[in-house]
């Protein structure tokens, strides 16, 4: 339900406890829907990778983009930053008019689900 073609990569993540899992799910829902509503992207793609200590993942299309200096931050984007927050994550987003918009997260996984 992306709205434009999606494909993801998250091959060897696994399970996670279902807290961060939600906050990831949340990001890259946000991410999607932005990239169907605003950038008018032709394409979406979703990358999901484990370390030793935790997950990044990125959001990448190919829409018209935009400058993050110039533009007024939503409340999408702001509660995106909250949600990996809560968990010590972060989150980057990097654009460029013309050259599509990468949402950007990575956060630590606890020790006791580390494999």
């Amino acid at each position: 339900a992306a709205g434009v073609p999606l494909s993801v990569d998250g091959d060897g993540v696994g399970r996670l406890p279902i807290e961060i899992e939600a906050a990831v799910y949340f990001v890259c829902l946000e991410a999607m829907q932005n990239a169907a509503k605003y950038a008018q992207a032709t394409r979406v793609r979703v990358r999901l990778a484990r370390d030793e200590d935790g997950l990044s993942f990125q959001i990448e299309d190919d829409g018209v983009g935009f400058d993050p200096a110039a533009t007024q931050t939503g409340t999408g984007l702001q509660n995106m930053r909250d949600r990996l927050a809560a968990f010590g994550g972060d989150v980057a987003i990097t654009s460029a008019p013309g050259g599509g918009t990468t949402v950007s997260g990575r956060l630590r996984v606890p020790e006791r689900v580390r494999s």
